[in-house]
């Protein structure tokens, strides 16, 4: 008669050890309360095979940011292994030109490997294609061949954007996951570690098909450090048997993953929890200990779980899950990607280490909430840091543009996309253009577009601000002022750091009604502009403005440094293709009005505006321009209320319009470097009292 506290003899093979841990009634998310029974699982069995790390390193151009880092887990992996420890690493980005930067070695002088490792990375990153599925092709191959028994682990580093040359988007992740299958029979133990603004979904997925590995967001050498240490120990434990879990919903704590139908699995000593029935293992019921669990592993447990839940985007049920523990100021509204690699990292160095976690505690206030403030006193003013100055402008070796000599230029505009998760700032960079063969110089300036927030994720940490005096009480008060620019200077340094990019709050009950009257309102706004271009077209020939008014002599002067009359400095050079490209998956969310009254509208903005002009004493063309220039500023500020809300709420999963119809449309949407990923839009209509808002959301492929 078997016991379950100790050994179980479950096949010919291999002794499996199950012990019950106990169980308890956890509320594991708001709506799920569970019964949950805990499991020890191992095996007794022991193994002297050669162990055979195989790291693959995304090479491809979105690589390059982060090519310290890339170096970084080269020299940790070298460092980690010992003598009897085989190495090889792969740079993998064209499908044709995988390159072995190490094949199948034993590592005698580390250091010397790794200084030459960092020169081939400096050499061959920034690959113009992603074709991982090529990568996985060659590993498999490579490994199949071998005669001697390995255990083996493979190390993917990448951010999952693929980019192939030969096939589409969606055959690409087919076969990947094709060959982390075949490699998963082969019983290679695969970890998946995300590194930039990574693909979570993809490399989610990509982890689970592994069957043995998980997720990691590479978050610094320390974290990276520990996670090595603990896949070399359970490589060194072997897991070449397979049994069956019968159970329809159950979770691995080891590979973080809840699962609702049987399975085969791999014998990884790990805790296997089982919800409101007991362990079903090979053909045996394994009962259950009437003992609670301990805090320790319930504790464990939740740890776990949340990782879960956070690598499925579920922040607020993760949150919730944690509440208690001091994990949740970290956890709790983080819902960019870079705030999702920090709640992963310290629920694993939380998971992994003893060490105490530096939880700083978040203000309650947002980064959109701060720059909707921002944008809303009309006495703040915006400015860029250059951090590395702005580089030396040339115009065919002829003119050549010189920025001023100063650390921060004012921001003159803020534009939250209509379709993307990016809000952008525009920069007015003053300076001289200098004719290279006299030295002769002119005053001018030059417009550059920052990113302030890219595909969701914060991209400044500080912001430079002259502030009211109301809004710098405030940000005084809330300890978000970090210094002055200079003791002399009126420009504050506000610490963004400590703030959560959005939170749920932000949505108010009439929401959607408040939302579908503001887009109505930009079509007007839209068309007035519209309307205003088609006038001002009109009256060119006419008339005249002050402006333009001026010596032709200095004008020519202007063209000759390639300068406007407005004195912007306009480069005559044609723009070559970018030598190495990239690409990522966006998400593109449209919004518009369907039963916009056009025509009608038109006419009416036509004849009001017309009427204005005649009904003026001031020249028609400087009235028109006039207006024009105060529609462009009512229309960009409805404009950044409307999308800066829209961000938040797909970053928040918080729905602002509550469709009444959804449907799938066919589309061929392609352009020199975008293209549908799936090919489909969704399609989605509400109606709320006369206005029908209508959302066209879809998934692009984007080369850069």
């Amino acid at each position: 008669m078997t016991t379950y506290e100790g050994a179980v003899a479950l096949n010919k093979e291999v002794q499996i050890s199950v012990q019950s841990l106990g169980r308890k009634q956890l509320r594991l998310t708001p709506q799920l309360t569970r019964t949950c029974y805990f499991y020890k699982i191992g095996n007794h069995q022991t193994r002297n095979n050669l162990l055979h790390t195989v790291l693959l390193i995304d090479g491809s151009a979105s690589m390059l940011p982060y090519l310290e880092d890339l170096k970084q887990i080269v020299h940790e992996t070298i460092h980690q292994l010992n003598v009897s420890h085989k190495l090889s690493i792969l740079l993998f980005g064209n499908e044709f030109e995988d390159d072995w930067l190490v094949n199948q070695e034993f590592i005698i002088d580390k250091d010397l490997l790794t200084e030459e490792l960092h020169k081939r990375l400096e050499e061959r990153c920034g690959d113009e294609w992603t074709v991982l599925s090529s990568a996985l092709e060659t590993t498999f191959a490579m490994l199949t061949k071998q005669k001697d028994k390995e255990e083996i682990q493979l190390i993917v580093v990448t951010d999952g954007h693929l980019y192939p040359s030969s096939h589409s988007i969606v055959v690409e992740q087919s076969r990947c996951y094709g060959w982390m299958l075949d490699l998963a029979k082969q019983h290679v133990m695969t970890h998946i570690v995300g590194i930039g603004t990574y693909n979570l979904n993809f490399l989610t997925w990509l982890a689970t098909t592994s069957r043995t590995g998980d997720f990691y967001p590479y978050q610094n050498l320390k974290t990276y450090r520990t996670h090595f240490k603990q896949w070399k120990s359970s490589l060194k434990k072997g897991a070449h048997q397979e049994i069956c879990l019968f159970n329809k919903d159950y979770f691995l704590m080891a590979q973080t993953l809840h699962l609702h139908q049987p399975k085969q699995l791999l014998t990884l000593p790990q805790l296997v929890v089982t919800f409101d029935e007991t362990l079903k293992l090979e053909q045996q019921e394994v009962p259950a200990s009437a003992d609670e669990v301990s805090k320790e592993i319930e504790q464990h447990f939740k740890l776990a779980y949340g990782y879960y839940l956070i690598k499925q985007r579920q922040i607020d049920d993760a949150s919730f899950l944690l509440q208690e523990t001091e994990l949740f100021p970290i956890i709790h509204q983080g819902y960019s990607i870079n705030e999702i690699s920090r709640s992963l990292a310290a629920i694993n160095q939380a998971r992994y280490t003893r060490q105490a976690l530096r939880v700083q505690s978040f203000i309650p206030l947002s980064v959109f909430e701060l720059i909707q403030m921002i944008l809303d006193d009309s006495f703040s003013q915006l400015y860029y840091k250059n951090e590395a100055r702005f580089p030396i402008k040339q115009d065919d070796g002829r003119v050549t543009f010189t920025a001023q000599d100063k650390l921060y230029f004012p921001i003159i505009q803020v534009r939250a996309s209509t379709t993307k998760q990016n809000v952008t700032f525009t920069v007015k960079v003053e300076g001289v253009a200098k004719q290279n063969q006299t030295d002769l110089k002119l005053d001018c300036y030059i417009f550059r577009e920052y990113f302030f927030i890219e595909g969701g994720n914060l991209k400044l940490q500080t912001l430079a601000c002259r502030l009211s005096p109301t809004l710098r009480k405030r940000f005084v008060a809330l300890k978000l002022i970090s210094g002055q620019l200079n003791h002399e200077s009126e420009i504050d340094l506000i610490d963004l750091s400590r703030l959560k990019l959005t939170h749920f709050q932000c949505f108010s009950s009439d929401i959607s009604q408040m939302m579908a009257q503001q887009l109505y309102e930009l079509e007007q706004l839209t068309l007035r502009q519209q309307v205003l271009k088609t006038l001002i077209s009109m009256n060119q020939s006419t008339f005249r403005l002050d402006k333009h008014q001026v010596d032709e002599s200095i004008n020519r002067i202007r063209s000759q440094y390639h300068v406007s009359p407005s004195g912007l400095f306009i480069p005559r050079v044609k723009s070559n293709t970018l030598a190495k490209r990239d690409a990522y998956d966006e998400s593109f969310t449209k919004w518009s009005i369907e039963n916009f009254p056009k025509q009608s509208e038109w006419q009416r903005l036509y004849e009001n505006i017309q009427q204005q002009v005649l009904m003026s004493q001031e020249n028609p063309l400087q009235l028109l321009y006039t207006r024009l220039n105060e529609t462009k500023k009512q229309r960009l500020i409805l404009q950044n209320k409307i999308y800066l809300l829209r961000i938040q709420s797909e970053l928040c999963g918080q729905p602002i319009f509550y469709w009444d119809e959804v449907y799938e449309k066919e589309v061929k949407k392609q352009g020199q470097h975008t293209y549908l990923t799936t090919g489909k839009m969704l399609t989605s209509k509400q109606k709320i009292g006369e206005i029908v808002v209508c959302e066209n959301k879809y998934y692009i492929h984007s080369t850069t």
